[in-house]
């Protein structure tokens, strides 16, 4: 019979070669404890960063459709789009949207006409406009002739945590909180 092979354990005291199941089980509660926590905030965070990216991807958009009508001397229009890549005027841009040069002036892309931007589906937020003016036109001066225009970012949290781009009649164009009076455009998608 052969002699059994030593344990490296073997002489050590019992308290030293393993966790006894109360430390186990103490781990596994704070474990639970921390990643309970822990998910809330990190789903919070993912929520804001998918907002916040889609807010500054239509606001570089709308920069460069107003630096494009200045380089041009031409209008430029930014419009929220329908499947079919064609204007809307109902102010729902999660649709995706389309910025491009309107050499005839109608606020209606032609296919002669060269398409600057083309943005895809947003999902999961809802970003509205006012119906009342569905789009953005800058003139070749830089400016957004018209009143002054809202467009409010929302997901499922609702106006509380939505953010909305504001561009004014000089054509600045600047990120702010949504307001008790932008909870009407924080509805439901329509598309």
């Amino acid at each position: 019979m052969q002699p059994r092979p030593k344990s490296p354990l073997r002489g050590l005291p019992g308290s030293l070669r393993a966790f006894s199941l109360t430390e186990l089980m103490i781990t596994m509660a704070v474990s639970v404890i921390m990643l309970g926590l822990g998910i809330p905030a990190l789903q919070e965070y993912s929520l804001d960063k998918r907002l916040r990216a889609s807010m500054s991807q239509l606001q570089a958009d709308l920069n460069f459709a107003r630096i494009t009508a200045v380089d041009a001397r031409a209008l430029t229009v930014v419009c929220p789009i329908s499947p079919d890549q064609s204007c809307t005027d109902d102010g729902a841009w999660h649709g995706g949207w389309m910025a491009f040069v309107d050499h005839n002036g109608d606020h209606r892309h032609q296919d002669s006409e060269s398409i600057i931007r083309l943005s895809d589906l947003v999902e999961s937020l809802s970003i509205r406009s006012a119906a009342t003016r569905p789009q953005v036109r800058f003139s070749p001066a830089g400016t957004a002739p018209a009143s002054n225009l809202s467009i409010v970012f929302c997901d499922e949290r609702g106006p509380g945590k939505g953010m909305k781009l504001l561009v004014s009649h000089s054509g600045r164009i600047r990120q702010a909180a949504t307001t008790f009076a932008d909870s009407a455009l924080c509805g439901e998608r329509d598309s």
